[in-house]
């Protein structure tokens, strides 16, 4: 990564730890600018943004991580959260079962996916 990328990367968790969303997206967003192709960069960015209540666009910084590193499970289970917080328990379930698949214990997208199925009522 760029050193004025990792700098601003560094800076930007500095404040994403402190609870400062603000200034932590910014500094997040220069990063990316700088170092496009970093995964770990639209990964926290995600995070800040979603924290931030910008869940579009915390979605979007969500699936350029998981295109850069097709791997990232959390990234994944990431997208499935936002589906679930906007609304779309169809992709939200259907992304925590891609989770599932990947990681069959991932405790969180059996939350994730028991929550989608108790949204449309399907929870006995």
């Amino acid at each position: 990564m760029h050193s004025e990328a990792q700098r601003l990367f560094d800076h930007g968790l500095q404040a994403y730890q402190r609870g400062d969303l603000v200034p932590a997206i910014a500094a997040f967003t220069q990063a990316r600018d700088l170092a496009p192709d970093a995964a770990d960069i639209h990964f926290k960015l995600g995070m800040a943004l979603f924290n931030a209540g910008r869940a579009s666009e915390a979605l979007t910084a969500f699936q350029r991580t998981l295109a850069l590193d097709p791997q990232r499970t959390q990234a994944l289970h990431n997208i499935g959260a936002v589906f679930q917080h906007l609304g779309q328990s169809d992709l939200a379930r259907k992304t925590f079962a891609a989770v599932l698949a990947r990681e069959p214990t991932n405790e969180m997208a059996w939350i994730g996916l028991a929550d989608t199925h108790r949204s449309r009522g399907e929870v006995a």
